[in-house]
């Protein structure tokens, strides 16, 4: 069989397409029948965190809102990383001047260790929270667990009522700017993120100069529980703008795309 093979020109190997069938016609018919081809998901079939990676793989050095409405918004963040950081130098240096009012420093000092440690274990709980609640409204709330550490702080009559208000002080201090540091990571590309994160730190530059000088005059005109309640209301206008602007921008970046 071997000789007559060779003279009808016939091949004993298997051919990978026995019948002379054309492929790309069965394939692009199996596509418009829906039977043989599975396409992509579309793009209401992913979910919101799958957008938000798909946009990103798509655009990696674009933001995903226009430029003046972030450039406006970092700008007010900076200001309220001065704020936090200013506050929390000068209620550093006041500490001080607890411990001699309540005589009884180790209690304040195990507050102080409490706090550093709750601190950095909340960050997982804070994140779920916001991928659950959303992160305006973890904001909000962190902001009122701030503030209300400070209104315990400055109207405490004892050890136990200033650890309390240092814990809740730092959990809210914490969270805030925590907060703060996703949102400059979400509306930053990849290229500039570096420098956002640099320079929303640049307060602290500042404040390490000019806390201990504020807490001396706040000690040396008033007392140190003014240190603390002085800045109530400041931070109460300092922190909510930026609380709108986590619910308002990401819906301008989902409608409006890649601008910048």
């Amino acid at each position: 069989m071997g000789v007559l093979d060779r003279i009808r020109g016939r091949s004993s190997e298997p051919t990978d397409n026995p019948g002379g069938l054309d492929e790309t016609a069965h394939t692009d018919k199996g596509a418009d029948q829906g039977g043989v081809l599975n396409s992509a998901p579309s793009s209401s079939d992913l979910s919101l965190e799958e957008k938000n990676e798909k946009e990103i793989i798509e655009n990696p050095t674009n933001i995903t809102a226009d430029a003046p409405t972030v450039y406006i918004t970092y700008a007010w963040i900076w200001v309220c990383f001065f704020m936090l950081a200013l506050q929390q130098s000068i209620l550093n240096n006041v500490t001080f001047y607890a411990y001699s009012d309540f005589a009884q420093a180790p209690q304040i000092a195990t507050a102080q260790i409490l706090a550093s440690i709750i601190g950095g274990v909340l960050k997982l709980p804070i994140a779920k929270i916001l991928n659950l609640w959303g992160r305006a409204e973890g904001f909000l709330i962190s902001i009122g667990v701030y503030l209300l550490g400070m209104v315990i702080i400055a109207s405490c009559k004892g050890p136990d009522g200033y650890a309390a208000g240092y814990v809740l002080y730092w959990i809210g201090y914490y969270a805030i700017y925590f907060i703060m540091d996703v949102f400059v990571a979400d509306t930053s590309g990849l290229r500039n993120r570096a420098f956002a994160f640099a320079f929303v730190s640049t307060p602290f530059i500042c404040t390490a100069f000019t806390g201990p000088l504020a807490a001396q005059s706040f000690i040396k005109n008033a007392s140190w529980r003014w240190a603390v309640g002085a800045f109530l209301h400041h931070h109460d206008l300092c922190l909510c703008p930026p609380g709108y602007r986590l619910q308002v921008l990401p819906d301008q970046g989902r409608e409006d795309g890649p601008v910048c």
